[in-house]
């Protein structure tokens, strides 16, 4: 299509809606007239004529009615501006539907996408310290090793009674009482507990505490220090010594308890 010809039919078309709307202006315009003419005229009759009017008015809406129910009757241009009507109302209902789906599934998708990213974030946090942690199991593995070399192997009461006395001796400490319990199974290490009470100087109770922390056993206290009223600058040690051994014994399926070739009872 020439562009002159594009031209002629958009200034005929224009032409047609110029006509339209002043028939629909005329139309109006004669739909006021007759309305406001119909309003004089109502407010001059009487009960039985405004009845009979009313009547008449019904019977043309009616026929109005039927006419708006044929759609040939329409006007041509009216039909158009319905049907586009119509078909704006479906697209963005349709539009309305459609898009609310997609932001739905968008905001999941987003959603997803920071758990994954927290995710991803938190195992590259982990993989970033994994050879510095390779490096302190490392550490840990050699100081234990080195704790189990302080445990022997076996653990005699006599054996920890002569170390026991032998330290309070060369602390100036007079042992008073040596009390142990049966000694205690673990998982991977054995505990004899043993209750001692032991009296001297505060000095002395400061160089017996040093000399049995450097004991070949490795041995743990909880104590308890009362003065002596009797005595003047004498301290009461009352102590629970807690020596450790790492050969445990096993448990047979007989019940009976073994040690490797140990005496398994004491």
């Amino acid at each position: 299509m020439m562009f002159r010809e594009w031209v002629g039919i958009t200034r005929q078309k224009y032409g047609e809606l110029v006509q339209v709307l002043k028939k629909s202006r005329q139309t109006l315009q004669g739909w006021y007239m007759k309305s406001l003419a119909l309003s004089k005229n109502l407010l001059t009759l009487d009960v039985r004529e405004l009845v009979e009017h009313l009547v008449c008015h019904i019977r043309e809406a009616g026929t109005a009615k039927n006419q708006f129910s044929n759609i040939k009757a329409w006007p041509q241009w009216f039909r158009g501006v319905l049907l586009c009507l119509i078909f704006a109302l479906t697209l963005g209902a349709s539009s309305t539907m459609l898009w609310g789906n997609l932001s739905y599934e968008s905001r999941a998708l987003e959603n997803e996408l920071l758990i994954q990213k927290s995710r991803f974030q938190r195992m590259a946090y982990e993989a970033a310290l994994l050879e510095t942690r390779v490096d302190r199991v490392g550490a840990i593995e050699a100081r234990f090793g080195q704790m189990l070399e302080l445990i022997p192997a076996e653990l005699e009461v006599v054996h920890v009674l002569d170390q026991v006395n032998k330290v309070a001796r060369e602390s100036g400490m007079k042992l008073q009482s040596f009390r142990p319990d049966p000694e205690i199974i673990e998982e991977a290490y054995a505990t004899l507990p043993i209750h001692i009470e032991l009296s001297g100087s505060f000095d002395a109770v400061g160089r017996f505490l040093e000399a049995i922390s450097r004991l070949q056993h490795l041995v743990t206290m909880d104590i308890s220090l009362e003065s002596k009223e009797a005595i003047p600058g004498k301290l009461s040690l009352t102590a629970t010594l807690k020596a450790y051994r790492g050969d445990v014994p096993k448990k047979p399926g007989n019940g009976e308890i073994i040690d490797g070739g140990l005496n398994a009872s004491r």
